[in-house]
């Protein structure tokens, strides 16, 4: 099939992988990393850029002059340019001591470097021709710069996860699957890891290496390939927490580590009071404060494997109804026509 549209890539291959991959896949579109020979030339010297298929061209969370000019460029031929962000760039998220942001706060004025600033997303968000985002939170933020904003939220290819396996025996396994700069929400679950380990119960921490834990744990490295961490997150745990601290740029993030853990057989635990995983406090155990996380863990560690796989089944099967590709791509082709 003739592909609708074409996805710039950029930075981590697993938002390449959930944003631009899955939903190209079934448009149809097309994939493209920005390099420095994207730009050509025709025959009759006008500007092209290699790797353009459809008549929309979606730039993931564009942020710099030289994305802009493109951008702009494209525009100007009768591309639909739209702005496609799974996180709110219109603002800088808190510091995490440690680590060093790759965006700054204001725009590259003399070009030396051509760095992604804040400031200058927001500026190509308020003239491209529309913006998707994964989240209706999100979407509030992003109408205030822009009238036409599409929710397209994450949704999982279950053809690209392995069956879970059968649960070997042994103690249950607590664990959480995160980048570094998660490393304040994990200090709220401090508590209910601190009493899983005294009770048995063995933990496993995916990345999130800025945060030490001071209990025996298995610490599995961070990976930027997509199915190297599939599979290593199939592997590694039976009950899943997904701490998330309130905040303006927290609550624009989405539910990805539901679907992802639900997607590799884990039951997940989820914030109660964040607006990211609202529709799943029915579905799932939930908790706010260190008292609830640590009570949660708690019952589900006393719970038999009988007890957690019907709570999980009930999620996983809402997961089957309204999160996969196929369930949302209609969303998509509403965003690009």
């Amino acid at each position: 099939m003739t592909a609708l549209a074409t996805w710039w890539c950029q930075a981590t291959p697993g938002t390449t992988y959930v944003r631009a991959e899955i939903p190209a896949k079934f448009l149809p579109g097309n994939v493209v990393e920005l390099k420095t020979h994207s730009l050509q030339e025709d025959e009759n010297g006008e500007a092209f850029l290699v790797g353009q298929h459809g008549s929309a061209s979606i730039w993931q969370f564009p942020g710099n002059a030289t994305r802009g000019i493109l951008m702009a460029e494209l525009q100007s031929q009768g591309f639909k340019v739209m702005v496609e962000v799974d996180d709110n760039y219109l603002s800088p998220p808190p510091r995490i001591p440690g680590l060093l942001s790759d965006w700054a706060t204001y725009l590259d004025r003399d070009g030396s470097t051509d760095r992604h600033s804040f400031q200058a997303h927001a500026r190509i968000a308020k003239w491209c021709d529309g913006i998707i985002v994964t989240t209706e939170v999100l979407a509030e933020s992003y109408r205030g710069v822009h009238d036409d904003v599409f929710v397209c939220p994450n949704s999982v290819d279950l053809t690209d996860w392995d069956p879970w396996e059968d649960r070997a025996e042994g103690p249950v396994r607590v664990g959480y699957a995160g980048s570094d700069s998660h490393r304040y929400d994990l200090a709220d679950i401090t508590d209910a890891l601190d009493w899983a380990h005294r009770d048995g119960a063995d933990l496993v921490k995916m990345g999130a290496g800025v945060a030490e834990w001071r209990w025996p744990h298995t610490q599995v490295p961070w990976t930027n390939n997509p199915r190297e961490y599939r599979q290593n997150l199939r592997q590694a745990f039976d009950i899943g927490l997904c701490p998330l601290r309130r905040g303006e740029w927290q609550d624009g993030k989405s539910d990805l580590k539901v679907l992802e853990y639900l997607s590799a057989g884990i039951l997940p635990v989820v914030q109660a009071d964040s607006p990211v995983y609202t529709e799943w406090v029915p579905l799932l155990p939930h908790a706010s404060t260190s008292k609830q996380w640590k009570k949660v863990v708690r019952e589900l560690v006393a719970l038999d494997e009988v007890g957690r796989n019907a709570i999980f089944n009930d999620a996983y099967a809402y997961m089957l109804e309204r999160k996969t590709i196929e369930a949302n791509i209609h969303k998509w082709r509403e965003a690009v026509s």
